[in-house]
């Protein structure tokens, strides 16, 4: 649902249901390569069923300035009946459990340029039970985007950064990830168009390992897992319009993870 209460104010609602439903017997199946062996979690029924709501506010001040927020609301759903292969007072239970997330974004569009746009925004989210202990549960975002376009070139560059810190009952999780990218479109000539993009995709977390194995089972081990990824990925390719039945595009692409 859209409402423009004025030429300078713009109000969008939007509401989308989704269920995904998986029943009989059915196995989910984790390979340990290093140990040679898998494991089984079997299941007679898995259903997932999210109802989200979004609002959305732009209100336009001038031609090169606009100020923008959103309010999210989600409530996720999730019903599982587990299956064992001997039966015992467990199996045919039914497992339920809601997430509720809510968030709330602002912003502001600059256009210094009638050529350029600027972005910046945003966001805090609280959820009050994720589903994994590396879900969003409480985070908060802040990202910019920029824009240059003019006849035949196109410049473009963006920074995202998000933490999130979610605890639950036998460890905790915290993650800040920052990815930044830049593009770049040129084409001089009808035949002959020139892209190239990079972008680096930084994440640090620590999460806690609690071990139940062994001696351990009674009073279970506690330690500290710090994972670090750093992902560098550029791409530059080139088209040409052969006559006017043949297009050749031609590119290169390279990734590479200096992270541990």
């Amino acid at each position: 649902i859209s409402v423009f209460p004025s030429t300078r104010l713009t109000l969008v609602n939007n509401t989308s249901i989704d269920s995904t439903r998986i029943d009989g017997t059915s196995d989910y199946a984790q390979f340990n390569l290093a140990a040679q062996t898998t494991n089984f979690i079997s299941f007679r029924y898995l259903g997932l069923r999210t109802i989200a709501n979004a609002t959305d506010l732009h209100y336009r001040v001038n031609s090169w300035l606009s100020f923008y927020g959103g309010y999210r609301y989600s409530e996720r759903r999730i019903k599982d009946i587990e299956d064992y292969a001997i039966p015992g007072p467990l199996s045919g239970v039914m497992y339920e459990q809601e997430s509720h997330l809510q968030a709330g974004l602002v912003g502001i569009r600059i256009k210094p340029l009638k050529a350029m746009t600027i972005n910046l925004e945003s966001e805090i989210g609280r959820a009050n039970q994720p589903f994994t202990p590396v879900s969003d549960r409480n985070y908060q975002a802040l990202g910019g985007r920029f824009e240059y376009r003019v006849k035949k070139l196109t410049l473009g560059a963006a920074y995202k950064e998000n933490y999130n810190n979610n605890s639950v009952t036998l460890s905790s999780y915290s993650s800040h990830a920052r990815n930044y990218s830049a593009n770049a479109s040129w084409a001089p000539r009808d035949w002959f168009t020139l892209d190239a993009s990079y972008s680096k995709l930084h994440l640090d977390s620590l999460s806690g390992i609690v071990f139940f194995a062994g001696p351990e089972a009674v009073s279970p081990l506690t330690s500290n897992q710090v994972y670090i990824s750093n992902i560098h990925a550029a791409n530059l390719g080139a088209r040409f319009a052969i006559a006017k039945r043949v297009d050749l595009y031609v590119g290169y692409t390279i990734t590479r993870d200096t992270g541990d």
